[in-house]
Order: C-alpha cells, then structure tokens, then sequence
C-alpha cells in the first residue's frame, strides 16, 4: 500500500487511462486525477463528484459538471473556499 502523503505516482496514473481504453487522453486524465488527489489533501475534500467525464468528437476529456464537498469539520481550515460556497 502507497503512502498517502507520496502523492500519486506517473505509472499508476497513466495505467488508468490504459485500463479505461482511452490512452490518447492519458495526460489529460493523469492531470485531473492529480488535481482531484490535491484538492482532497488540501482542501479537505470529503467528496469529488464529475458526472459527466466526457470524451469529446475532438478526443477531449472534459469534467462537464463538478462538485466538491469539503469536510464540515475541517472548513475552518478553509476560509476561503467558504467565499466561494453555492
């Protein structure tokens, strides 16, 4: 098991995009899963939801609707994300 805090390594990243067919778009998923992973660590992120992931005609991978919900015992941590709050 890695250590959470060794962060996310370039070979598992890239074997996701392997396992999900969809190798073209390998570095643009390894940027998101990496952004997802530090908004987790310090943010304090409790949830991350994309839905829709969408591979676009021009072979784009876009997060067409995201939310992200930050732990209700840590936002104190996090002032300015609650500037940002919907």
């Amino acid at each position: 098991m890695e250590n959470i805090e060794d962060g996310l390594d370039l070979m598992s990243l890239n074997k996701v995009a392997l396992d999900l067919n969809i190798s073209q778009q390998g570095s643009a998923l390894s940027f998101l899963i990496k952004n997802m992973y530090e908004c987790f660590i310090k943010r304090d992120a409790a949830r991350i939801l994309i839905n829709p992931l969408v591979l676009t005609e021009d072979d784009d991978l876009v997060a067409a609707n995201c939310r992200v919900i930050i732990d209700e015992n840590a936002i104190f941590r996090q002032q300015e994300m609650q500037m940002i709050r919907d």
